[in-house]
């Protein structure tokens, strides 16, 4: 009998790209003269519908190829959105550079993390469209950086025991920093082995480093395939998809499915990779031959007993979102909330088994709620309960 896993997956390969966006990939980056790649490209084309990472990402092909079989009315508007984006990611980069600067005054090495990190990669001139700026920084030295990006007059917004959020107003654009403990949220002992191969390069007349190729692949893998389950953002999927194919065109011999196999065990991560490969496989085969990640690669029961439980864990996190994000704490939202950790757990837990050190749900939920025992937890959330009769737990006559 089928496992109801294998049914989940292809529902998520299914909604992982487009047609148009799987088009707009095989140009790019594969070369692809299809003449039915370029008709699902254009054909019914909206830029006023269509999502501005795909839209940049056309402009960066059109600006590649000279605008050569791209429709005349369509080329002002890409330029004009392409040109938007340098400016802004022009102002963002040259404060940015200041706070880089702090750091490394005070001899606090920074490792640029996802966009940030992907600008090493892209060529010049081709914008990437980033919400914010991630950055990880030793954890012995969080404080400290913490400390001096608040001199600098940047609010922290957010905490975790993974990284901080910090923002700032720069010449009217709202703009955030995560500053990151550890690069990868559920492998505390992943970072060191990542800086050591760490790729080093220059931005904005600064010496910085990123992850090697392989260490950024992975990385990628590892943060999109936990949105696959979600469907957030379904506009940035081409975003993460053209960011591996960046590096691949990039560096061709330095990310093959064996190495990304070796990687993710080290980073206790191999059920997300396993994913997100195997939906880059079947959307987009010039990637990574089916066969190839397969044989890397291969799924169990277990894997899709993990597709169940992300699906569960899914529902849950929408149950969630769908109370307003600053009512009142209810007996029942509580209820939802405390269940969505408790299926969070569930599709964690693999991670930490192969950690060798398995973590309680209790311990979990402490650390996602960044307090140090059960009890400061229970201090934290119940003070803002607020009982009304229909949301109490029982009947007032029970």
């Amino acid at each position: 009998m089928a496992h109801r896993g294998e049914a989940l997956e292809q529902e998520l390969i299914r909604g992982a790209l487009t047609g148009r966006e799987r088009s707009l990939i095989r140009i790019l980056f594969f070369h692809t003269q299809d003449e039915a790649d370029y008709r699902n490209l254009f054909d019914g084309l909206d830029p006023d519908q269509e999502n501005i990472c795909f839209l940049l990402t056309l402009s960066v092909l059109g600006f590649s190829t000279g605008w050569a079989r791209f429709p005349a009315e369509l080329v002002p508007r890409l330029k004009g959105i392409h040109r938007y984006y340098q400016v802004d990611a022009a102002v963002k980069f040259a404060w940015l550079a200041g706070i880089l600067k702090c750091l490394e005054a005070e001899g606090i090495p920074v490792m640029h993390l996802k966009g940030g990190a992907m600008y090493v990669y892209y060529r010049k001139g081709s914008p990437r469209i980033m919400d914010d700026f991630d950055a990880a920084v030793p954890a012995e030295l969080f404080d400290k950086a913490a400390s001096l990006l608040e001199a600098q007059g940047c609010e922290r917004v957010s905490s975790s025991p993974w990284a901080d959020t910090f923002q700032a107003t720069v010449l009217g654009r709202r703009t955030s920093i995560d500053l990151h403990r550890r690069i990868l949220k559920n492998a505390p002992d992943a970072d060191r082995p990542i800086r050591e191969h760490a790729l080093h390069a220059v931005f904005q007349g600064m010496p910085v480093c990123v992850p090697s190729p392989a260490d950024m692949f992975l990385h990628l893998l590892d943060n999109q395939a936990r949105n696959l389950f979600f469907h957030e953002h379904p506009g940035r999927r081409i975003k993460w998809i053209s960011d591996c194919c960046r590096i691949l065109e990039a560096y061709p011999d330095s990310v093959t499915p064996a190495i990304l196999r070796e990687l993710s065990e080290r980073c206790h991560d191999t059920f997300h990779v396993t994913l997100a490969l195997r939906i880059l496989s079947a959307r987009l085969p010039e990637i990574f031959p089916r066969r190839d990640v397969e044989e890397a690669f291969p799924v169990s029961r277990e894997y899709y007993d993990w597709i169940v439980r992300g699906i569960a864990f899914r529902d849950s996190y929408t149950a969630v979102c769908a109370y307003p994000g600053n009512g009142p704490l209810t007996p029942r939202r509580f209820c939802v909330s405390l269940r969505r950790r408790v299926n969070e757990y569930r599709l964690l837990s693999p991670e930490f088994r192969a950690q060798g050190a398995p973590v309680s749900f209790v311990s979990f939920f402490c650390m996602q709620t960044g307090c140090r025992n059960p009890g400061e937890a229970l201090k934290k959330y119940l003070p803002r309960l607020r009982l009304r009769e229909k949301d109490a737990f029982s009947s007032p006559e029970s």
